[in-house]
């Protein structure tokens, strides 16, 4: 049986709290997020500078690319009790070294 690439083991899971995806549609094209939350068709996604953790952007998982999971869906939850100031922080710091990470590897 041969091993399962992340992709699609994203794809049998579906998008999850704690992703890094990219906008694939719309005006934010390219802009990176982590998602906060999931409803149905719909992630929740903040990016800690345009949009914070108090003002996430809805936007349907169709127009969104899973790039990886950054955080554990429990450090999400965490951040929703923590100031804004400090999980907007938290938020970036994660998008940041996710880029960082991805960008030694490849």
């Amino acid at each position: 049986m041969m091993e399962q690439t992340v992709f699609e083991i994203i794809r049998q899971r579906g998008i999850i709290p704690g992703m890094i995806v990219m906008s694939l549609k719309g005006h934010d094209t390219g802009r990176l997020y982590l998602v906060i939350g999931v409803e149905e068709n719909f992630a929740w996604l903040a990016d800690g500078n345009l949009r914070s953790i108090v003002r996430t952007k809805k936007k349907r998982c169709s127009h969104i690319k899973p790039l990886g999971q950054a955080v554990e869906p429990g450090l999400v939850e965490r951040m929703h009790v923590m100031r804004q100031e400090e999980a907007d922080i938290e938020i970036r710091k994660t998008i940041s070294s996710f880029l960082s990470m991805n960008e030694k590897e490849g």
